[in-house]
């Protein structure tokens, strides 16, 4: 994941703003999405047997 690779990425002068926020939409929010749409479908899964 781009966080642990290098945290310093976030905080240094030599790479604008801009950068930092197309690298943060492509790995930090994809990331975020493919787990909350994991969950979702999983829960959608989960059936309760009634026994009728």
């Amino acid at each position: 994941m781009l966080l642990e690779y290098d945290p310093r990425l976030w905080t240094s002068s030599f790479i604008s703003f801009p950068t930092k926020y197309m690298l943060y939409n492509s790995h930090v929010v994809s990331i975020l999405l493919y787990g909350y749409e994991t969950i979702k479908a999983s829960r959608g899964h989960r059936t309760q047997d009634t026994g009728i």
